[in-house]
């Protein structure tokens, strides 16, 4: 029997899986050589010293769905407030309380603003200024392009 399927059969044997004709094979290899009977009983050693992992505790199922349904009606009972801008208020920050763009929504809007501004910018300049023309010589010829 080949070393692998020694380790199979051994696997079998210490989880309770073996068969009688197995249990003869195994029989058979330990009294073959004395290097492998040492091989079962390290095997054996090595089973009953390891120490199965901790299995994590159960959730409590019912208190899940108690707070699960306490974060669903925090969420749906919140109501939109009306964000009205003070008296005498620019008409950018009138405007951010029409849409109640919030905080930190302004600086994002106001970068995008500027970024697409600059965008325009650059796409009117390269159409409305086309390429200017290039001279050059050489001592037979002068060509403009």
């Amino acid at each position: 029997m080949e070393r692998d399927d020694a380790y199979i059969i051994l696997s079998r044997i210490f989880s309770g899986e073996i068969s009688a004709e197995e249990k003869i094979k195994i029989e058979q290899w330990m009294a073959a050589a004395p290097e492998n009977r040492l091989l079962y009983e390290e095997v054996a050693r090595l089973l009953e010293t390891a120490v199965p992992p901790p299995r994590p505790p159960l959730p409590d199922i019912d208190s899940e769905w108690r707070r699960l349904a306490g974060e669903l009606r925090f969420v749906l009972d919140r109501k939109p407030h009306a964000v009205r801008a003070k008296p005498g208020a620019s008409y950018w920050k009138r405007l951010a309380a029409t849409f109640q763009i919030s905080g930190m929504l302004r600086p994002a809007m106001v970068l995008a603003g500027s970024v697409l501004f600059l965008a325009v910018a650059v796409l009117l300049w390269q159409f409305l200024n086309p390429a200017g023309t290039i001279e050059y010589s050489t001592s037979d010829s002068r060509d403009t392009v």
